[in-house]
């Protein structure tokens, strides 16, 4: 005979729910008790029956899209793919096929063709990841009103009526970026802050935390100058190399996004009396060879692949549910250099 959820909630102390959602990594479990939850799966011998967990989805099958823009950080395209792959293989097992469309600028009439695209080929679902312009805060109302759940990942469209949003806290990402650099730099010496594409919501929340952090420790705002990397390599160069002969006394370097390999090549191609302290984020692999040579302090990273793996498998809860969880909040971890010895 065999085991069931009730049986499996009974003997760890835990709802039915709550079984449900750890069997089906749908998240928000302490990780205490999705523990007890596995080790009572484990000494019940529950097997999960993926035919019928499909079974409601077999007779219907659904299209969903994972839409998002490439950068110049190959590690964080790969990072994004990876998490589709594996979530797309998961989601066979209940009748949900997955597509991917990738849009090479930050357009808002890029994107909206691409979904327009999508729909016409029998898309009812979008995980997507997208800057926080109007026009694309207003499609994804309208597709939200025609009952068709968009869940945004890695940079939030908060203004939108999107279902849910999956990602890291971060305002908080940039606060700890900024409580870190006001422990190097002092009052007086300045920061450089590069914020990538201003209209992208993970972008700017970053630089807000990171700038209400040195304000709350006593930092003015001519101590810091904001320029835009766009993502892009030649930009980001460019940019540190006319603010570095503009400004003296640069102590900080906050990169909020990639490509934080063109501000490590250009720190090690000039030569500087104080080598500035550089606090970045995402721990691609050329970030992290800059971290053990000591030309970056800290990397703040985030889970990449988790954020597109896991709003793919909220669009099947939705479909399941009607509804899905609030989203998923992913936490922050801090990196320096003997964390690679």
């Amino acid at each position: 005979m065999k085991v069931t959820l009730e049986q499996v909630a009974k003997y760890a102390g835990v709802s039915r729910g709550t079984v449900d959602r750890v069997v089906n990594k749908r998240g928000n479990v302490k990780p205490e008790v999705e523990q007890r939850v596995r080790e009572a799966l484990k000494a019940l011998n529950y097997e999960r029956n993926k035919i019928a967990s499909a079974l409601a989805y077999s007779k219907n099958e659904k299209k969903v899209c994972a839409m998002f823009q490439k950068t110049d950080s190959e590690d964080y395209n790969a990072k994004i793919m990876q998490g589709i792959h594996d979530a797309k293989k998961e989601l066979k097992d209940f009748g949900i096929s997955v597509e991917v469309a990738i849009c090479n600028t930050s357009d808002a009439g890029e994107f909206i063709r691409k979904i327009d695209a999508m729909i016409q080929e029998g898309i009812c679902g979008f995980a997507i990841k997208a800057p926080s312009l109007p026009e694309i805060s207003e499609k994804i109302d309208s597709l939200v009103q025609q009952k068709m759940p968009v869940i945004t990942f890695n940079s939030d469209i908060p203004e939108s009526h999107r279902t849910c949003f999956v990602g890291q806290n971060l305002y908080q990402s940039g606060r700890v970026a900024g409580n870190i650099m006001a422990s190097l730099v002092r009052p007086g010496e300045k920061i450089v802050i590069g914020c990538g594409i201003p209209q992208y919501n993970a972008h700017q929340e970053r630089v807000d935390g990171f700038v209400y952090e040195l304000k709350k420790r006593g930092f003015q705002e001519e101590q810091w100058k904001v320029f835009h990397t766009n993502q892009n390599y030649d930009v980001t160069y460019r940019c540190l190399e006319e603010i570095f002969e503009e400004e003296d006394n640069i102590r900080g370097i906050y990169m909020s996004v990639e490509p934080n390999e063109a501000c490590g090549a250009f720190l090690e191609e000039h030569s500087f009396l104080q080598h500035p302290y550089v606090v970045c984020h995402d721990t691609a692999p050329e970030t992290i060879e800059y971290l053990k040579k000591g030309v970056f302090e800290y990397i703040i990273d985030q889970d990449i692949y988790m954020q597109s793996y896991y709003s793919l498998l909220l669009l099947r809860d939705a479909f399941r549910n009607g509804t899905c969880d609030s989203g998923k909040v992913l936490g922050v971890n801090i990196y320096n250099a003997a964390c690679f010895e």
